[in-house]
C-alpha cells in the first residue's frame, strides 16, 4: 500500500510538471514573446565553446533594456551528445546550458530551446553531421540515440520556470535530400533501407506511382527514390514531411512533451521535362538509358509542405519570416507595403492550415546578408523601419511571439573554443601553456617563451564561406612579464611577429582563402597572455548592434516594435 501511494505521488508530481510546463505558454504572466537568438561573443557553430559565462548577466540586461523578455539556445546533437553507443554525454556543456537558463531566469529573461542543431565545432563526436542525420532513417541505434538526447535535454531543463518550450526544424533533416543526387544504384539501395517502401506502401498504390514515374511498376521494391530533376519527386517531398513529423517530431514528443516543429512555408519546384518530344522521350526511358540522355527540365508544379502545419502533439507552431519570403529574389529590392502583404498572406495560411495554434515565428529576418542567399530580395534601406512599424499589427494579429536570428551582428570565426573558456580543448599545445583568469577577470591561454598553442581549421568549415577571396584573423594579447613578442604562423605563409606590451592589443591580419588553416601563436621573451582569437571571412548582419556592440539605424524602430507588442 505504501508503495502504491508513492508511486501515485510521483505520477501526480510529474502531471503537474507537465500541466505547468503546458501552461505556461498560454498564461498572461508572459504575455508576447519577444525573442532573439543568443549567441555570447560567438556564434551557431561555436557558440557554447565560445560564450564567456561573466558576460550573461550584462547581456541579459541589455536583452532586456531593447525590450525583449526571451531568448533561444541551440542544443546541437552532436555537442550535447558526442558518443552515439552508450550513448555519452558532455557534462560541462550541459552545465553551461543550465548556467545560461539559470542567469537568464535571474534578469527575468524566458527560454526556448531549438533542439537538434546538426552543425557544431566540438571535437571527438561520433559520426559526421550527414552519418547522424541518415542513421536518423536506416539505423536503430542511432534514433534511439537521438531519443535519448531528448529525454537527457528534458530533464535538466524541465523544472526551470523560465523555460518556455523547445521546437526542432526542417532544416536539420535537409541533407536527407543530399541522397537524391546520388548514383541509380545508391538510390536504389537507400530506398530499401530508409522505409521509403513503408511509406509507398501505406500512401500509393503501385498504378499511381507507375503514372507519375512514367514506367510500369510490379512491386514497390522496383520504386527508387527520384532524382530531384524527375517529376516523382513530389512523392519524395511527401515522405520527407512524412518522416519529420511521424518519425522525428512523434518520437522525440514522448520524451520531450509539447515539443515543436519549425514548419517549412517556401514551396518547393517540381521539374519535368521541357514540353518538347525529345525530352519526354528521354524522360520516358531515362532509366534505362542511365541518364546519359537527360531531358532538358522546366518547372511544372510546385510543392507545398502544408501537410505538416498542423502539428499533432503541440500547441505552438513554429515557422519564420523573411523579405525574401514569396518575392521575386532576383538581387531586387523591395518596399514596406509589399513586404507586409507578403508576410500578412503566409502568416495567415499557416494560421489557417494550422488549425488556430500558437504561431512562433523564431526567425524574423527583416535584414539577411547570408552570402549563398545574395540574390535574394531585400528591403529598400530608407523602408526598414516602416516595415518594422508595419509588422507589429500583422504579428499581433496572428502570433504569439516573434525572434530574431542573433542580438548583434556576429563574425562567422572558424575557431573553436576560440576565448579558451573550456580551457585548451580544441587546441593542441607545446611548451609551458595554461589556461588561467588573470586580474582583469578574463580567461586566457598563458604561454610562456617557446611555448605555443595551435588550431587546425579544416577544410568543412571553411567551405561554408568558401566564395570569399580572404580571411581575417584577429586575436587579442598582451605582454605578462619581460618584454616579449609573439609570432604568428600561418600554413602557406610567411611567419609574422608581434611585439606586445602590458596592455592587451587586438591585432589583425588579412590571408588569401585557401582550403583549409593550420594556425600557430607562438611566445618569445617571456609570458604572453591570448584572450581570443577569430579567424572569419563573413559578419552576419541582425539589425541591431555591430559586433562591438554598436548600435545600428534600425534599433529604434525594434524598440518601438517590441513597446507595442504586448
Amino acid at each position: 500500500m505504501k508503495n502504491k501511494t508513492h508511486k501515485t505521488c510521483t505520477f501526480y508530481s510529474f502531471m503537474l510538471i507537465v500541466f505547468s510546463l503546458v501552461i505556461c505558454w498560454h498564461s498572461s504572466a508572459y504575455a508576447y514573446v519577444k525573442a532573439v537568438h543568443y549567441w555570447g561573443g560567438g556564434w551557431p557553430l561555436n557558440f557554447w565553446s565560445a560564450l564567456e559565462l561573466d558576460n550573461v548577466d550584462e547581456d541579459m540586461e541589455l536583452i532586456k533594456k531593447d525590450g525583449f523578455n526571451t531568448i533561444i539556445l541551440v542544443v546541437p546533437w552532436s555537442e550535447f551528445q558526442p558518443g552515439i553507443k552508450g550513448p555519452t554525454y558532455d557534462k560541462v556543456i550541459f552545465d553551461r546550458l543550465e548556467t545560461v537558463i539559470r542567469k537568464a531566469d535571474k534578469h527575468g529573461v524566458k527560454v526556448i530551446l531549438r533542439m537538434s542543431y546538426l552543425w557544431d565545432y566540438a571535437p571527438g563526436k561520433e559520426l559526421t553531421p550527414l552519418e547522424r542525420t541518415y542513421g536518423l532513417l536506416a539505423r536503430q541505434l542511432i534514433y534511439d540515440a537521438w531519443l535519448d538526447y531528448f529525454r537527457e535535454v528534458y530533464k535538466r531543463v524541465k523544472l526551470n520556470k523560465n523555460f518556455l518550450f523547445a521546437f526542432i526544424s526542417w532544416e536539420d533533416f535537409m541533407l536527407i535530400n543530399n541522397m537524391t543526387s546520388y548514383r541509380l544504384s545508391d538510390r536504389a539501395m537507400f530506398s530499401k533501407g530508409t522505409g521509403f517502401h513503408d511509406f509507398l506502401k501505406e500512401k500509393y498504390q503501385l498504378k499511381d506511382l507507375s503514372a507519375l514515374y512514367g514506367e510500369k511498376f510490379t512491386s514497390y521494391d522496383d520504386v527508387i527514390i527520384p532524382d530531384r530533376k524527375d517529376p516523382a519527386f513530389r512523392v519524395f517531398f511527401e515522405f520527407y514531411d512524412y518522416f519529420l513529423v511521424e518519425r522525428l517530431l512523434k518520437g522525440a514528443q514522448k520524451f520531450f512533451p509539447g515539443l515543436s516543429l519549425e514548419i517549412r512555408v517556401d514551396a518547393d519546384p517540381v521539374f519535368g521535362p521541357k514540353g518538347d518530344a525529345i525530352s519526354v522521350f528521354k524522360n520516358r526511358f531515362r532509366h534505362l538509358l542511365g541518364g546519359l540522355l537527360r531531358p532538358k527540365e522546366e518547372v511544372i508544379s510546385v510543392y507545398t509542405h502544408e501537410g505538416t502545419y498542423n502539428l499533432p502533439g503541440t500547441d505552438v507552431v513554429t515557422t519564420y519570416y523573411s523579405v525574401a519570403t514569396g518575392a521575386e529574389n532576383r538581387g531586387d529590392e523591395t518596399t514596406a507595403k509589399r513586404a507586409l502583404e507578403i508576410m500578412q498572406y503566409y502568416l495567415k495560411k499557416v494560421k489557417e492550415k494550422s488549425q488556430g495554434k500558437n504561431l512562433f515565428i523564431d526567425q524574423f529576418n527583416f535584414i539577411d546578408n547570408t552570402p549563398y542567399f545574395s540574390h535574394n530580395t531585400k528591403l529598400k534601406p530608407s523602408e526598414t523601419d516602416k516595415f518594422l512599424e508595419g509588422s507589429a499589427s500583422v504579428l499581433k494579429q496572428y502570433t504569439t511571439g516573434y525572434s530574431l536570428w542573433g542580438y548583434r551582428d556576429y563574425e562567422a570565426n572558424y575557431f573553436y573554443n576560440p576565448a579558451f573558456q573550456l580551457g585548451l580543448k580544441g587546441w593542441r599545445s607545446g611548451g609551458k601553456v595554461r589556461v588561467a583568469s588573470l586580474s582583469d577577470g578574463k580567461k586566457a591561454a598563458v604561454v610562456s617563451d617557446e611555448g605555443y598553442v595551435s588550431q587546425f581549421v579544416p577544410n568543412d568549415r571553411v567551405a561554408l564561406f568558401g566564395i570569399y577571396k580572404e580571411i581575417h584573423l584577429c586575436f587579442r594579447a598582451k605582454a605578462l612579464n619581460g618584454n616579449p613578442a609573439i609570432s604568428i604562423n600561418v600554413k602557406n605563409h610567411p611567419v609574422i611577429t608581434e611585439k606586445l606590451t602590458t596592455s592587451p592589443d587586438k591585432f589583425c591580419h588579412v590571408f588569401p582563402m585557401q582550403s583549409d588553416y593550420d594556425i600557430t601563436f607562438e611566445a618569445h621573451g617571456g609570458d604572453v597572455a591570448i584572450y581570443k582569437a577569430t579567424l572569419y571571412s563573413h559578419v552576419q548582419k541582425i539589425g541591431l548592434y555591430d559586433p562591438n556592440g554598436n548600435p545600428s539605424p534600425s534599433i529604434k524602430a525594434i524598440r518601438q516594435l517590441n513597446g507595442m507588442l504586448k
